[in-house]
């Protein structure tokens, strides 16, 4: 309905075509006022007072590098800001003055993901202590190895976000890889991964993560059952006993089976550390894992 009425709102495209698809305008200043508007509406409705949150979430659709709009103005805040969302995160400081204004309690927050990742090199100070900024690492990191030490890019990165915020962050994670083709399931167990980057994460004051699963935690042959699981133990104590909630989880789970499934993840686990070929997260994993060898598939 907006885009009939309201053309301009739109991300100005490249060859200068206003598109509904992809984002908005960000520096369109009636756009703001009736999008912040939309979410008061929304607040007015629902909001029951005391500590709450709230998403000011923007598409995902674009690469990172790549403008959300070619429009003069919000050029002119990309300069202004030395990254190309600039025009979303001056959006994203207006909007969190009008809620600290109205309602003090409630936290937005906003996506670091994909065509808002960098970091905006020219910003002014800090981030309000009303927004909570959600970084998910995705092209600078091997889906096998933790972060550190074999993704400087993505430790560099949250470390430059954390350096602009009042310590409000959250993570969203991926514990596994998405399968590709959608319905062969990776044989990646990415138990050690998994455990590391939490601590790795904990460490650097992240206290609120997402985890989003490239396929169900059922029936998998690369151990997602039990990432489901120690994602669950480790939010609630990120110290915890590893080996030990495993050997527990084997032995309830499996049963007789046990001791041949421990052995199976330990030779898995070995393998992905040897393995030489960066994994993406949206990897075709039967070309990429050398692992993959008919004497091991058939072996396991």
């Amino acid at each position: 309905a907006y885009f009939k009425t309201n053309p301009e709102f739109y991300s100005l495209s490249r060859s200068g075509v206003r598109d509904w698809t992809y984002q908005l305008c960000y520096s369109n200043k009636e756009m703001r006022r009736e999008l912040i508007k939309n979410y008061l509406e929304i607040v007015e409705k629902e909001y029951k007072g005391g500590p709450a949150l709230m998403l000011a979430d923007l598409n995902d659709k674009g690469k990172a590098g790549m403008p959300l709009c070619w429009c003069p103005e919000c050029a002119k805040l990309n300069e202004t800001y030395g990254n190309t969302a600039g025009c979303y995160w001056d959006f994203i400081l207006e909007i969190c003055q009008v809620f600290k204004e109205k309602y003090p309690e409630i936290l937005l927050q906003a996506p670091v993901y994909q065509s808002t990742r960098d970091v905006p090199e020219k910003m002014q100070g800090k981030f309000p202590d009303n927004l909570v900024l959600e970084f998910a690492p995705l092209d600078e990191t091997d889906f096998l190895k933790p972060y550190e030490p074999y993704a400087p890019a993505a430790c560099d990165m949250i470390e430059s976000w954390r350096s602009l915020t009042d310590g409000k962050l959250a993570i969203w994670i991926y514990p596994t890889v998405y399968p590709r083709p959608l319905y062969t399931r990776p044989l990646v167990a990415n138990i050690d991964r998994l455990v590391r980057n939490l601590r790795y994460l904990h460490r650097h004051g992240f206290s609120e993560l997402g985890a989003e699963f490239g396929c169900g935690p059922y029936g998998e042959m690369g151990f997602n059952e039990l990432r489901v699981y120690l994602l669950a133990c480790l939010a609630r104590d990120v110290e915890a006993d590893v080996p030990a909630l495993i050997q527990d989880f084997m032995e309830h789970y499996y049963g007789a089976a046990a001791p041949a499934m421990m052995q199976y993840l330990a030779e898995l686990e070995q393998c992905e550390k040897n393995e030489a070929n960066f994994m993406r997260w949206w990897p075709d994993h039967r070309s990429v894992l050398q692992y993959l060898t008919p004497d091991n598939l058939l072996k396991w």
